[in-house]
């Protein structure tokens, strides 16, 4: 991974630091192993961040560079980090409670949006486990993060100290969820760390919901102004 960043996005490395840069990363692909997740969920565990995402919109790797990482991790694993770097998160949110689900029934066109900046086109899954591995590494991403992110405030996001913990909550809690029900005993350790995570947080924050990503640019923010504008 760090030779590959040397060649692509020196000044990552340079700015933030070797063990900085990819403390995380090694989280979240540590927790998808410790899940047992499959090898390239565990890979796109590992990059999930690299061409920058709807909450990350520092050092990227460039989209043309696509089938270079394609190469280096794989075509499913490198889909899967394009996506994430990619895709409006409401939007994946909604899909943990369209009605095939709810009746217990398996899931058929299931689809993302990208972030309104990007052009809000399609992303169409390949089918019912492209979304539970997404999901998986979903929640991976947060259960790294969380307890890390509320000890401090965040001014790119408006957040207070403690208030990381209020973010997509609802939709986290319900993959947690999802992935025991669909995916079996395998992933009992996926909610149970939810729960021992969330377990750590203040009382005072409990009733606080964030539902979206705040836009983390300009053209983040007019594309999203844009979008309400039409029922106006």
């Amino acid at each position: 991974m760090h030779d590959f960043l040397r060649q692509s996005i020196p000044e990552a490395l340079a700015h933030t630091g070797k063990d900085t840069f990819d403390s995380h990363l090694q989280g979240v692909e540590t927790i998808l192993r410790l899940w047992n997740a499959k090898d390239e969920v565990c890979r796109a565990g590992l990059f999930h961040s690299i061409y920058g995402t709807e909450a990350f919109q520092g050092f990227k790797l460039a989209l043309e560079n696509r089938p270079r990482l394609r190469d280096l991790i794989g075509c499913k694993a490198e889909r899967l980090a394009w996506i994430f770097c990619v895709v409006d998160r409401k939007t994946v949110d909604v899909t943990l409670y369209e009605p095939e689900y709810l009746q217990n029934q398996p899931l058929h066109g299931i689809q993302f949006y990208a972030r309104p900046e990007l052009g809000r086109f399609p992303i169409p899954l390949e089918d019912e486990e492209e979304w539970l591995d997404f999901l998986e590494l979903s929640l991976a991403d947060w259960l790294e993060q969380v307890e890390g992110a509320a000890q401090k405030e965040n001014k790119l996001f408006g957040w207070k100290k403690g208030e990381a913990w209020s973010y997509r909550r609802r939709a986290f809690a319900r993959m947690a969820e999802v992935l025991v029900e669909r995916r079996g005993e395998r992933l009992r350790a996926a909610k149970e760390m939810f729960e021992e995570v969330f377990a750590m947080e203040p009382a005072e924050t409990r009733g606080l919901h964030q539902e979206i990503t705040p836009p983390m640019s300009d053209a983040a923010r007019e594309a999203r102004f844009a979008l309400e504008s039409i029922n106006l």
